[in-house]
């Protein structure tokens, strides 16, 4: 088969170029492009000319307005403040603390002592050994103390009656706060003292001896002071005589 320009396809090969056309002229050619690009879309064209419109509508939706991120951050302002505990100072009394306190009925520990008749029973320690270990006990508080350490340890003095009974014992513990912020700075627990079976009171001091103690003493400020006693031994009814009774701190 031969083409208009006189040429023949070689045989068995195919795809080769088609015959030649005039070529356009390059001023014919920029005007029909400059033509094209000024050309408005005709109205309800393709999908693909509004997908802009739509995009852009999409966008605009989506992003969040100044004010409401104004309120977001408001909002979370008032979260976070309303979450902060307030802050608390300690004040400190005008009555100076005093490092003699005595146990009152009421589960005090006061500067005054406890009016006489102040008895109150322990609990038994219903047939095991409670040595070193507080159970059941009374517990006395002191709150807000302001006190300057001196050395050395507690002192303490209790007057305790055990009857007839055979085989009881009472032992104390003492503990310090001295931020009155919940944690012990200073526990110190000393050996149990066992009653004779003879009617009247006996006394139970520090003489006893400390079994054991740690942590360290310091300034007390707004302080928290801790006197537990309790039933070592026996189950045997065991009084402690609040007016005999006092706790003195190493403290001035």
């Amino acid at each position: 088969m031969r083409e208009r320009s006189g040429r023949l396809h070689p045989p068995g090969v195919t795809g080769l170029p088609g015959p030649r056309r005039p070529v356009m002229s390059s001023l014919a050619l920029l005007g029909l492009l400059l033509t094209g690009c000024a050309a408005p879309a005709p109205a309800g064209a393709g999908s693909s000319a509004a997908s802009p419109a739509v995009s852009s509508s999409r966008v605009s939706s989506a992003a969040p307005s100044l004010s409401s991120m104004a309120s977001t951050a408001t909002a979370s302002a008032s979260l976070s403040a309303s979450a902060t505990p307030p802050t608390t100072t300690a004040v400190r009394p005008a009555v100076p603390s005093s490092p003699v306190l005595y146990p009152q009925v009421d589960g005090g520990l006061t500067a005054q002592p406890a009016p006489p008749g102040s008895q109150v029973p322990l609990n038994p320690a219903d047939g095991q050994t409670r040595d070193g270990d507080p159970y059941r006990p009374l517990v006395f508080d002191a709150d807000n103390l302001w006190l300057t350490p001196t050395g050395g340890i507690s002192s303490f003095r209790l007057a305790v009656d055990a009857g007839t009974g055979v085989g009881s014992a009472v032992q104390v513990r003492v503990s310090y706060d001295l931020m009155g912020d919940g944690g012990w700075d200073r526990v110190e627990t000393y050996r149990y003292f066992a009653t004779d079976p003879l009617d009247g009171a006996e006394v139970y001091t520090d003489a006893a001896g400390l079994q054991s103690g740690f942590g360290s003493l310091g300034e007390l400020v707004a302080g928290t002071v801790r006197l537990e006693i309790w039933s070592a031994l026996g189950d045997g009814p065991v009084t402690v005589d609040l007016a005999e009774t006092a706790l003195v701190l190493p403290f001035s």
